[in-house]
This record gives C-alpha cells, structure tokens and sequence, in this order.
C-alpha cells in the first residue's frame, strides 16, 4: 500500500512538471524532476523522469548537462528510439554536427517512416564512402518543404563523381523550383515511380554521410538555389519602378513540424498576423513592403494595414507554379524579413539577405545565443527574449532594417 500511494503521489507531480514545461516554468520543472528522481523510484519510471529532466536541462540551456540525462535515461532504457533522436536534436542544437546528424538517423527506424521510404528503398543504400563513379543516385526527401530547400545544398558534392548520375525525389510543389539546380540531373516527386538507379539516399542523411561539421557546411555562401530566369526578368521589369528599398516579409508557417515521429507532431509557434510584422516596420522611411504569403483572416490585415504592403493576385505562384513567382520576386528584392519556414531557407538559398525571426525555444538547426547561420552566410537571426513573446523579437527588427538600408546606401 505504501508503494502504490508513492506512485500514485509520483505520478501526479510527473504531470506537474510537465505542465510546467508546456507554461515554460523550466526552473520549476526541474526541481520537480530533481525532487522525483531523490525517491528513486523503479528503473522503468526513472527512464522517463530522467527524459522529462533531460528536456527541462535542454529548454534551460544546459546541453552538456541534458546530452548526460539523456544517455543516463537510454542506459535504462536501451531500446527506446526516441529518447536516443531527443539526445541527437540537443547535440545538433549544440552544434556537435557529427554526432547529432549520426543519432538522428534513428528517424528512419519508425515503421512509418520505413513505410513511406519503401519506394525509393528497393535497391542499395549509398554509404557515403563507396564511389559513385559512372552510377546513378536517387537522394529523396523527407519532412517539410523547408528540409528540402535546405538539404538539397548536398547533392552538388556527389557531382564529384565522374559521370554520376543524380535523381531528386521532391514533395510535388517543389519540383519546379528544384528542377532549376544545375547539379541535378533529373527531379521526380515523391509521388512518382523511381527511375533506374544504383543507389539511394534520403536528402537528411547526407550530412552524417559526409561527416558534416559547422564549419564544413556545403554553400552556405553561395547560392544554390535558383530562380527561373524568365520569370526573373518578368519580375524585375514590373518592380522597376519602385526605387524604394524592396523588403520580402513572410510571418505564416507550417506550426507543427513532424519532427520526432515517435512523438508525432510538435507545436513550434512560428507564426504571427502579418499585420505585428508591416506595424513593427512602420516607421521607417524609403520602404516598400511585399507579402510573400498566402494572406488569411489571422493575419489582421485591416485597410489601412493593407495600404502599407504589397500584396499579389490569386495568381501568384499558382500560375507559373508553386514557389516560383516566389523565388523571382525575391531574386529583385533587397532583403527578405520571415519566419522560420520554407520562405526562409528559400531566401537563404538563393543568397538573398534575410532575417529570420525566431521562436525562443528554435529548431536545432539554427543553434542557439547566435544571430548568423552557419547555414546561411547572408542570414541574420532574430530570436525572442520571451516565449510565446513576438513582440520581444520584433522590437529588434528596426534596428537592424535599418543598419541594413544605411550600409546599402554607402
């Protein structure tokens, strides 16, 4: 009896301190956890409170200390795949490249995922280390649309081979703008039957193939994206005569990302009304705004708001395609201001420079207390000081529109 009243009293302050987590009372939650773990409870449950203390250490900042929770928690529990991605994601938030990427790899044990690879999985899967000379490789994508954009950056270094053959699986919108990449030979949809090939690839494995560091990241100051060059032109010829500073702003993403899949979908909060965004640039002289998003009612776009942007017709990205009347505006604007979503890695691979607003709790791949990407030479990052807080990042957003006109103009 006095086993199950422990339990019982255990359990209770478990789900206490994960309420904590989602009100972002960290410090709480860890004296809760800490306090759980002093009552050293069975194996099993320390497993999981150690799980639950090594995602508070991480939320807090304290990498190190989490990795140590985390691998503390799979020597308990061995077999528990996601524990072992959550200790990858804090090594990549961490910026420890080469270990995160190789962990993250685990992504692919779940039955899902293995189901929705089968396809493209049938013949042999490149090591990273067998030469690819006179084959054919097929590298798929994943996840989001933003993965895509930001991994394609990969496949330029297996033209190292000679007389490789390169096949892109890519999500149906994005085979348009995909298929403007020089380096690769033929881009399919996922939806598509693979062509004849010698070897595969997920797009998200390649930089734990090719042993990827933070200062060995493939074109992070070129672009390697591109944009149609007659829609370019299109594009510049009807912007020609703003002569204003041209600014690209996009605040709507996807707020959920499959991102553990053992977890299933994980709440980013990274959108906010377009309006929060036009407003915080108000002041500003010499501007020109442009929406590069698909504007809903959440956005609070008042009349007197929509006097302040540029918003295009129905027909923007649907007639030419998806992404890509997108891509050629950018190509003739001078800076792009977004969220954390495929606009940004969009802008980011086409060499435009972009500031990136953040959440304060980012995706991995943007690190943490740093305001460039080693990802994106020309990107700036913009991070909340507060969470669920836009305003504590978007307060910051003036200052540096405007240091970004005044060196343009010297």
């Amino acid at each position: 009896m006095i086993f199950f009243a422990e339990s019982k009293i255990a359990f209770a302050s478990e789900r206490d301190a994960q309420d904590c987590v989602v009100n972002h009372q960290y410090q709480k939650a860890l004296e809760i956890y800490n306090e759980l773990l002093s009552l050293n409870l069975n194996s099993s449950s320390n497993s999981t409170l150690l799980y639950g203390l090594a995602c508070t250490l991480r939320s807090l900042g304290q990498f190190p200390l989490s990795i140590c929770y985390f691998q503390r928690a799979i020597d308990i529990d061995p077999n528990n795949i996601s524990i072992k991605i959550e200790k990858a994601r804090t090594q990549l938030l961490n910026g420890d490249l080469i270990p995160g990427f190789a962990g993250y790899e685990l992504r692919r044990e779940h039955p899902e995922t293995i189901e929705k690879e089968k396809p493209f999985t049938q013949e042999t899967e490149w090591d990273g280390q067998v030469s690819l000379n006179n084959k054919t490789i097929l590298a798929f994508g994943e996840k989001g649309f933003e993965d895509t954009c930001q991994f394609v950056r990969f496949l330029p270094m297996l033209k190292q081979y000679k007389n490789v053959r390169v096949i892109a699986a890519v999500q149906p919108p994005l085979k348009g703008i995909i298929s403007l990449c020089p380096y690769i030979d033929e881009v399919i949809t996922l939806k598509d039957n693979a062509p004849e090939h010698d070897y595969y690839v997920p797009l998200m494995s390649l930089p734990a193939k090719l042993g990827t560091r933070i200062g060995s990241i493939p074109l992070s100051n070129i672009p390697y994206l591109f944009a149609d060059t007659n829609l370019t032109s299109e594009w510049k010829a009807r912007l020609s005569d703003d002569k204003n500073v041209k600014i690209g702003l996009c605040s709507r993403g996807n707020n959920f990302y499959f991102d553990n899949p053992y977890h299933g979908n994980i709440p980013t909060n990274r959108s906010f009304a377009l309006a929060l965004l036009i407003r915080a640039l108000s002041d500003i002289q010499g501007i020109s705004l442009y929406c590069l998003q698909q504007v809903t009612d959440d956005d609070r776009i008042t009349n007197d708001i929509r006097e302040k942007i540029i918003i295009f017709d129905d027909r923007f990205d649907k007639t030419n395609g998806a992404f890509m009347d997108t891509a050629a505006v950018i190509n003739d604007l001078d800076v792009v201001v977004t969220i954390d979503t495929v606009t940004a890695h969009l802008a980011g691979g086409l060499g435009k420079p972009t500031f990136i607003l953040l959440s304060k709790n980012a995706d991995w791949r943007h690190l943490t207390e740093r305001d460039d990407s080693p990802w994106y030479a020309h990107a700036t990052l913009i991070r909340q000081d507060e969470h669920d807080n836009w305003d504590s990042a978007l307060v910051k957003l003036p200052g540096h529109v405007t240091r970004f006109i005044q060196n343009k103009q010297q």
